[in-house]
């Protein structure tokens, strides 16, 4: 099993660091296939942008990101300061009508990954995904 773990603070940090993150694992964990990575590497992504794009108010956000990889199972959680967000954890994983300007980013996640969940915490909000390895769709 590999874990690594990224402390990280927008601004300045950017999304660029969660792609160093992953690379990081790639390197420690060869044998995840291009597929698995790629599904699992876009959600994650997806997350991280939104973290960066509307967790901050003003005062910057902090934020950590944690990613693990098993013999069948890539697993993240990323938890960040910023105010509860008004997310809803039980959405369907449908895309939202072609002429909505928002909400295609948390069902595209849902769509790559197996799980997706969201909560409220004491400090902030917290996401995890998980995607099963091998498995051609989620």
């Amino acid at each position: 099993m590999t874990e690594l773990v990224r402390e990280l603070t927008s601004p300045p940090d950017t999304v660029d660091e969660v792609h160093g993150l992953l690379d990081a694992l790639w390197v420690a964990e060869p044998t995840v296939t291009d597929d698995d990575r790629m599904r699992f590497e876009t959600a994650l992504i997806e997350l991280a942008t939104n973290v960066v794009q509307h967790a901050d108010a003003g005062d910057g956000v902090a934020w950590v990101v944690t990613v693990t990889c098993q013999p069948t199972l890539l697993s993240a959680r990323l938890t960040d300061t910023a105010a509860r967000a008004s997310i809803d954890a039980d959405a369907e994983r449908q895309m939202p009508h072609a002429l909505a300007e928002e909400g295609r980013g948390l069902a595209f996640v849902r769509l790559l990954v197996d799980t997706a969940t969201f909560e409220n915490t004491s400090t902030g909000n917290e996401w995890r995904i998980t995607k099963r390895r091998g498995d051609d769709q989620a």
